[in-house]
């Protein structure tokens, strides 16, 4: 159980820092297009992530089903961090 109060947490906090970075103005976005650059903190929580995915999937149990949905929540994070490693700069 503390396992899984961990791996909550830590998606917490990972989500929260997905969230931090908020949308560019247009000016700052096309700045940012000529020279594209991945930001060091978002490619940190993806690597974070991933470790954290991969330790949810080698858990032992189910957790009456929050295993299972601490991965599809940390699927959907990773799935929204990569947009933001792949959207237009």
């Amino acid at each position: 159980m503390q396992r899984l109060g961990i791996a909550s947490s830590l998606l917490t906090v990972v989500l929260l820092l997905v969230l931090m970075f908020p949308a560019a103005s247009p000016k700052a976005a096309a700045s940012a297009a000529a020279t594209p650059a991945l930001h060091p903190h978002v490619v940190a929580a993806l690597d974070h992530m991933r470790q954290a995915r991969g330790h949810m999937a080698q858990a032992e149990g189910e957790f009456e089903g929050h295993r299972a949905r601490s991965i599809e929540l940390l699927d959907q994070a990773i799935h929204e961090a990569e947009l933001c490693t792949n959207a237009p700069k």
